[in-house]
């Protein structure tokens, strides 16, 4: 896992429904490739209906009146989509299965409608198309009004899989779901809790890491030969409450471990809630010591503001 995995348009040109024209918009915004989470959903559904049209424009035109609701589904509930890694991600206006939906392997983005592949784009090639296409102030406007972990009522539920010592999905903290920001090098990092994934984004790369329970008699070495295994699984993490024992400087936080699933060797990540200034923070720590890496704000405002700030009530790895 990474240690770091919003604007008003002026004009838009109307998307007639099931409509083939472009969208335009002539605000003169330009994305970068450093998007949010949120920011890249809302870039994917521009581009699909601009490149696609057909369910993609249907639910474009919907999400500009309804908000875009990004739902997470287990592979085991659509079986021919088979490119992409960890969920797939449903697209809709409501909390109804539209058909348009996505999946993502690293920097990779494979669209489809209905689970038939319409095409795929990197990250970088998608910004572009978006600038050289006008689009970029309808992506900025609707990320605004974009809700990541939704259930789709269609959806059957199936938390599990066949993979070996998988029980299941674990699910997030809910005092952490959301986006939080932070800032470093004058760069800004994202981090997303949703109800079982962690959503990392940091220079301009998003990894998303699927939150899972292991059975208790696995051995996470057991499959270290295994290709297969790990290509399915190294998206995967465990997550366990965790106190700082008392042999350690003293930290009162309740932490939660991050853990890859394959992982046989580290501390893995640490996160924990905090106060500093007044204001909500989630600390992300790591390594033998549970030192304090970075310091997430509840807005890019305030993480900005507070950028590179050392605070006296958090242990740092030059302190030791």
């Amino acid at each position: 896992m990474s240690h770091k995995t919003q604007h008003q348009e002026k004009k838009i040109a109307v998307v007639k429904k099931h409509s083939s024209k472009k969208i335009v918009n002539e605000d003169g915004v330009r994305l970068s490739t450093k998007l949010t989470p949120k920011e890249i959903a809302s870039a994917i559904t521009v581009c699909a209906a601009n490149k696609y049209h057909g369910t993609w424009v249907k639910v474009l035109n919907e999400a500009r009146t309804n908000g875009l609701k990004i739902s997470f589904h287990n592979r085991s509930d659509y079986p021919k989509i088979t490119n992409g890694q960890g969920y797939v991600y449903g697209v809709s206006a409501d909390k109804q299965n539209s058909g348009a939906c996505y999946t993502l392997n690293d920097d990779q983005i494979f669209i489809y409608d209905n689970q038939t592949e319409l095409g795929s784009i990197t990250v970088d090639k998608m910004v572009k198309y978006l600038n050289t296409h006008n689009s970029a102030g309808i992506v900025k406007r609707l990320a605004n009004d974009v809700v990541l972990g939704t259930a789709d009522n269609n959806s059957n539920g199936s938390s599990t899989t066949k993979i070996a010592g998988d029980r299941g999905l674990d699910n997030a903290p809910a005092e952490m779901l959301g986006t939080w920001y932070s800032y470093d090098n004058h760069e800004k990092a994202t981090v997303t809790f949703t109800e079982h994934t962690i959503e990392e984004t940091e220079d301009g790369r998003t990894v998303t890491t699927e939150l899972h329970k292991m059975n208790p008699d696995r051995d996470r070495g057991d499959h270290d030969q295994d290709k297969a295994y790990w290509a399915k699984t190294k998206h995967w993490a465990t997550i366990s409450k965790f106190k700082v024992p008392e042999s350690k400087p003293k930290d009162n936080k309740l932490y939660y471990n991050i853990y890859g699933w394959n992982e046989t060797a580290g501390d893995g990540e640490f996160y924990a809630l905090h106060t500093e200034e007044s204001q909500p923070v989630l600390i992300l720590a790591g390594g033998a010591g549970i030192w304090t890496d970075a310091v997430y704000w509840k807005t890019p405002e305030l993480a900005q503001k507070y950028a590179g700030k050392k605070f006296h009530d958090l242990r740092y790895r030059e302190m030791d």
